[in-house]
């Protein structure tokens, strides 16, 4: 509607339809390609076919109680740094009849388990075995000592799921052995369990991403081998798998920390 309005010369709608477009997009929420391309262009169109002179936006802002400071945009965006403004109100007055649009962009270290374990659609386990299958314990490790980390993701769905992809990132201190690289052949119990690269795997120096599909009550195994490398403690980061087209068909398993010795 935004695009059409833009098109038709209707720009007391554009704008109104474009005030809501951007607090859409302003939120946390999941955006499939196509909404966030229809989006984009009524966006870019509404600065392309809306004259708005340079220094025409005059605006000001506080940040909690401090004095206002007056501010003219001279070009289409401008940035106003807000270092001493965390936990503090930021107010933003526009004095002029042109619309303007802000984005507040928030920076730092993420919290550690910020990420709880949670499904929805489908399951999600990972284990930890030594190079004969044995069971084994990670949260304390000998350097030098490689493992295998094992994931199972079982559909709970009566209908296929496409497009999964399970992303897996790895502690600092830990290596991953990739078999294309030493040409290994994994042990016999590994085979046994049917494990599969699903349609790509993607190897990185810190992570392993496999991308599948699940038909209804399906069970996808997968298994990749680690080295706990350099001394010292460190985050185990989250494990999430999602459908990359379904944002409601999720699963995930909380970090937590994990040592080598």
């Amino acid at each position: 509607m935004a695009y059409l309005s833009i098109k038709m010369k209707d720009t007391e709608t554009s704008a109104r339809v474009l005030r809501s477009v951007s607090e859409d997009l302003s939120k946390s929420g999941w955006f499939s390609t196509q909404e966030m391309a229809m989006a984009l262009i009524a966006v870019g169109t509404y600065y392309k076919e809306t004259s708005i002179p340079g220094g025409a936006v005059a605006f000001r802002y506080r940040v909690g109680d401090e004095a206002w400071r007056d501010m003219t945009l001279s070009t289409y965006q401008t940035v106003v740094p807000l270092d001493d403004a965390w936990g503090k109100p930021v107010t933003i007055e526009n004095k002029s009849d042109n619309p303007l649009f802000v984005t507040l962009f928030e920076e730092g270290v993420p919290l550690e388990n910020r990420i709880r374990s949670e499904n929805r659609g489908i399951d999600l386990t990972r284990s930890f075995f030594d190079d004969t299958g044995r069971v084994v314990d990670v949260i304390g490790r000998e350097q030098g000592s490689p493992f295998w980390v094992v994931y199972k993701v079982r559909s709970a769905l009566t209908t296929a799921v496409e497009e999964l992809a399970l992303s897996s990132v790895f502690p600092a201190g830990w290596e991953i052995v990739s078999s294309r690289a030493t040409g290994e052949e994994p042990p016999e119990w590994v085979k046994n369990l049917s494990a599969t690269n699903g349609e790509y795997m993607d190897v990185r120096d810190d992570r392993v991403n496999w991308f599948f599909d699940l038909r209804a009550n399906e069970i996808a195994t997968f298994a990749v081998r680690v080295n706990p490398t350099f001394r010292g403690s460190y985050a185990l980061p989250p494990v999430s798998c999602e459908a990359m087209y379904s944002p409601d068909t999720y699963a995930r398993i909380a970090g937590g920390r994990v040592t080598v010795k």
